[in-house]
């Protein structure tokens, strides 16, 4: 029977340890490392504070994260935004993607307008780019 010494020990629980803690980082910035995504791009002219780690709606139901923001380099007065997205879902090319308010301290999350579904060639694939928008609070608030 194999006998493991303190010292081996002690490093596999180190290992364990800095595992969990790499993992547990990522799940409190909202990235899912165990799960399967679609990512997405959008351009904006104004982020309005939008955040890295901002949630993503479709009808109220949250389905993804912001995962991060960027100055366009082809064209500097623009902002291109990367979003996670849930496998499985059906994205349409169309699909709007709106800046929106949450609340009256300013925080800001993503809604994914859909005016239909897709079928075949209408859908976007990871990668794509989608179309951007931005709503003020009130405008969220009064519809």
């Amino acid at each position: 029977m194999l006998k493991l010494t303190n010292e081996t020990k002690i490093g596999i629980l180190a290992v364990v340890a800095i595992g969990l803690a790499i993992w547990g980082f990522q799940f409190l910035k909202g990235i899912n490392m165990l799960g399967r995504s679609q990512t997405f791009y959008v351009k904006y002219d104004n982020v309005d504070q939008l955040r890295p780690s901002s949630p993503i709606f479709i009808n109220g139901l949250q389905v993804g994260t912001v995962m991060e923001m960027y100055v366009d380099p082809e064209d500097d007065k623009s902002i291109i935004v990367t979003l996670n997205i849930e496998a499985g879902l059906d994205i349409p090319k169309d699909t709007r993607a709106t800046i929106i308010g949450l609340s009256l301290m300013g925080g800001k999350a993503i809604e994914l307008v859909i005016t239909g579904p897709c079928t075949g060639d209408d859908c976007a694939v990871s990668g794509d780019y989608l179309l951007g928008a931005s709503k003020g609070f009130l405008e969220t608030v009064v519809g």
